[in-house]
């Protein structure tokens, strides 16, 4: 067996309250596979972007962490590398939250960042 080390600065990885929660949707919506992405929006200039899918496109790279398929755009990727997706619940509400360590300002209602 190999001893290959992940450096997480070069990955995209899921606590594994993310994979518990990741899985059930990929099976609810029949997909084999989590896009993530950044678009231009908000008070800052990006915000996150997912969906569950079953084809991968050209310029996907792909990562796999505890079972789960995640594509990310070759050109999200200096948005998003080192990124942790993690499954919060903040009083009665659960969501996903990007603990990402490329950004520098996110805004106040949360829904935007930007990177250095």
């Amino acid at each position: 067996m190999n001893n290959v080390s992940i450096n997480k600065a070069q990955s995209i990885t899921i606590t594994d309250s993310a994979a518990e929660y990741i899985k059930k949707q990929l099976e609810k919506n029949k997909a084999v596979a989590f896009r993530l992405g950044v678009k231009n929006a908000g008070c800052n200039s990006k915000k996150y972007t997912s969906e569950y899918v079953n084809e991968k496109h050209e310029t996907e790279k792909e990562f796999i962490d505890k079972a789960i398929l995640i594509w990310v755009d070759k050109a999200d990727l200096p948005y998003l590398m080192g990124t942790e997706i993690d499954y919060v619940k903040e009083g009665l509400n659960k969501t996903i939250r990007f603990n990402n360590p490329n950004v520098k300002t996110a805004c106040g209602c949360g829904e935007s960042f930007d990177v250095a």
